[in-house]
């Protein structure tokens, strides 16, 4: 089976719903790499790459009541097994693609502080492909 591991910051809050058939879904977008200004006042690193995260039914019933932990700004790392690619029209009216995963597993990491938020990535709402 194809497994991989994706580590990156939540782009918002990740929202939870129970579905009519009593499946849960948990969504969210988190971005891998990205631009931010270091101490000098120097913009560095890339544009970053946007995933799409879906993890569904039983198994993450536990992101339910934990999206308190997954708010935007904190860093998680994805397992996933299933990677798609799903065509749009971005805010310039150019083609883009959207990269969405099927979540095995997600590991909660530490929300930045104010006091490392001048070394970390920082994104704005715009900067969100979906």
């Amino acid at each position: 089976m194809f497994s991989s591991i994706l580590a990156g910051f939540l782009g918002g809050d990740a929202v939870s719903k129970t579905l009519p058939n009593g499946s849960i879904l948990t969504t969210f977008s988190i971005a891998d790499g990205g631009k931010y200004t270091d101490k000098n006042g120097e913009e560095r690193g890339t544009d970053p790459t946007w995933f799409r995260v879906t993890c569904w039914n039983s198994e993450y019933s536990n992101l339910a009541t934990n999206t308190a932990k997954l708010l935007k700004g904190s860093f998680v790392v994805v397992e996933f097994t299933k990677i798609k690619a799903a065509p749009y029209i971005d805010k310039s009216g150019a083609p883009a693609a959207s990269l969405e995963v099927t979540a095995r597993a997600v590991t909660f990491g530490p929300r930045p502080t104010a006091a490392s938020s001048d070394t970390g990535d920082s994104f704005s709402d715009d900067d969100i492909a979906f």
